[in-house]
């Protein structure tokens, strides 16, 4: 291994960068720099520093006048987080690093223990972060601002949410903006979007867009498939992208014909197309079938003239930069710069921000990799299909960052990465068994044993199953200690198929450390039964009206209604 990373290093120097790499880069500029040496610099937020950001995290000591870091961690001076399961075991670690660094370069360092929390404004908040994580499990005082809830499938459980949200900014003066919502499962991601849409609760979600399901992602893909058989599937899936000079009924005809006939391969798609259903009774073509047949032929024209045109360009090409040019001149025939521009200013008009910021960062990002793959492939030759292979890799790993659409939004972000501090009301969403807390991934190059061995010969490593394992337990303790007066867990008890979930024993040591009330509690179920939770349903006009059906579907068939659903109809 040792000489496979050093051949690697070789290989990669001063012509291929990646984090670490600018990182490196950074710190040497840093030591150049001026404008440093007199600043006061703040570094907050960091559980941990790697090997390079402690290096830079060295430098800036060394050159600035004042450096204020933060760490959240209790009182360091006990020793009980130096244990390996202590629940802030990996800030304390950080801790000794930093002192061992300030020694090192002989820099006076002052510690200021903060420890008064100042952000919970309810009692069962201030609870759960001084005492739910302690071992035993303390009970607390007071359950005040805690719910947990029961949904019969995620749907609900998400609906559950929109209609609290609403209820919460009517009823309690919230804005959206002191709203977070919080997953881990990825299932989530498209339910939410589509239920606050639904119920026209503003939102914006902080996680990175994946590229793969944007139509230029499919139109690459699938042109690059084309091009290896010319079979139907690929094809039509490129002409539905959108980018093709036709009409999504002219692709239709000229799909229905495909079909209908048959066709398939290169030399079929150049051919003026004559078939049609044979009828011996009228050997000649009809008005209508020539009609028919000339707009499909002229359709088909439109289409695969960009596609040969770039077969012709890259037929027995074995140079990335060549097939990489090539590839680019389709993409400007297409005009994809021009319609991604005209997508935006759509969006843009219909005030969808974040579908607009998403166009307007998609053509550089493949611009980017384009050049990437140049850079990379260098004078080695490659075919069609491994180059095929190495875009497809490229295009899955691009993500799309966005910025927040407005002002007062909901925010929706990851379980684990998220930065939601300070919000009034949290919805922990899915805190289901194996998923929060989540199970720890295997597979790893090296065992707990070779890392346990490497660190005591200095070598330092990420995090392995079992840290990360102990970790699990502070991205809980954050989570739950994410909002300043509402926090609400819930999770499902089954998924979108049907399969039957449970729930996390994390609720049991919830109910053990807090004196939850009944009205804490709450289930939502496949249908209504109580009058308090069909009244909760009455939210916007769209949605009223749907579960206003629902309740005259249920009179039908119980002869009996809420009395309010009457003043509604």
């Amino acid at each position: 291994m040792n000489i496979t990373d050093r051949q690697f290093l070789q290989t990669t120097e001063k012509k291929y960068l990646d984090t670490e790499d600018m990182l490196n880069i950074s710190r040497e500029k840093l030591v150049k720099s001026t404008w440093l040496q007199d600043a006061e610099v703040f570094v907050d937020g960091f559980v941990f520093f790697n090997p390079q950001e402690m290096n830079l995290l060295e430098e800036i000591l060394l050159l600035a006048r004042d450096v204020q870091i933060t760490v959240c961690i209790d009182d360091y001076r006990r020793g009980q987080n130096s244990v390996l399961t202590a629940l802030f075991h990996q800030q304390y670690r950080t801790l000794m690093d930093l002192f061992a660094l300030a020694k090192k370069h002989e820099l006076p360092y002052e510690v200021v223990y903060l420890s008064k929390p100042h952000r919970f404004l309810t009692g069962g908040l201030r609870s759960i972060a001084d005492k739910l994580f302690s071992y035993p499990i303390l009970r607390g005082d007071s359950a005040e601002g805690v719910k947990l809830v029961e949904a019969a499938n995620q749907r609900l459980e998400v609906e559950h949410v929109a209609i609290d949200i609403i209820r919460l900014c009517r009823e309690e003066g919230y804005r959206y903006k002191d709203i977070g919502i919080v997953y881990r499962e990825g299932s989530y991601t498209h339910l939410l979007e589509a239920v606050l849409s639904n119920y026209q609760i503003p939102f914006f979600n902080d996680e990175k867009r994946p590229f793969t399901h944007h139509a230029l992602a499919e139109l690459l893909r699938s042109t690059l498939e084309a091009l290896q058989n010319w079979q139907y599937e690929p094809l039509i899936r490129a002409f539905k992208t959108g980018f093709f000079p036709a009409q999504a009924d002219e692709i239709d005809l000229l799909e229905n014909y495909i079909l209908a006939h048959g066709i398939r391969g290169k030399k079929k798609w150049q051919e003026v197309w004559q078939y049609r259903q044979r009828n011996f009774a009228t050997p000649e073509l009809s008005a209508e079938e020539k009609s028919l047949l000339d707009k499909v032929n002229e359709i088909r024209e439109r289409v695969i003239t960009p596609l040969l045109q770039l077969s012709e360009a890259v037929n027995n090409q074995t140079d990335a930069a060549v097939l990489t040019k090539a590839l680019y001149d389709y993409l400007l025939y297409l005009e994809v710069p021009d319609k991604l521009l005209a997508e935006q200013e759509r969006a843009e008009e219909k005030g969808e921000m974040a579908l607009a910021n998403e166009q307007a960062q998609i053509w550089n990002d493949i611009i980017g990799l384009f050049d990437q793959i140049v850079e990379a492939c260098g004078d080695v030759p490659i075919s069609r299909q491994v180059y095929a292979e190495v875009l497809n890799d490229g295009i899955e790993n691009l993500e799309i960052s966005l910025i927040p659409p407005g002002f007062d939004y909901v925010t929706i972000a990851s379980f684990d990465t998220n930065s939601l501090e300070n919000k009034k009301s949290i919805y922990i969403l899915g805190v289901n068994e194996g998923i929060i807390p989540g199970k720890t991934a295997e597979g790893t190059l090296f065992s707990e044993y070779d890392r346990l061995h490497l660190e005591e010969q200095g070598i330092e490593l990420s995090p392995g199953a079992m840290k990360t394992q102990f970790f699990e337990n502070f991205l809980l303790y954050k989570a739950c200690t994410l909002p300043s007066t509402r926090l609400t867990l819930s999770y499902a008890l089954a998924d979108g198929e049907g399969k039957a979930l449970n729930r996390s024993a994390f609720f049991n040591k919830i109910e053990k450390c807090l004196p939850l009330s009944k009205g804490q509690y709450t289930t939502v179920l496949l249908e209504n039964y109580t009058e308090e939770s069909e009244r909760r349903r009455v939210t916007i006009p769209k949605r009223t009206l749907s579960y206003l059906s629902t309740a005259l579907r249920q009179y039908r068939e119980t002869k009996r209604i809420a009395p309010f659903w009457l003043n509604i109809y």
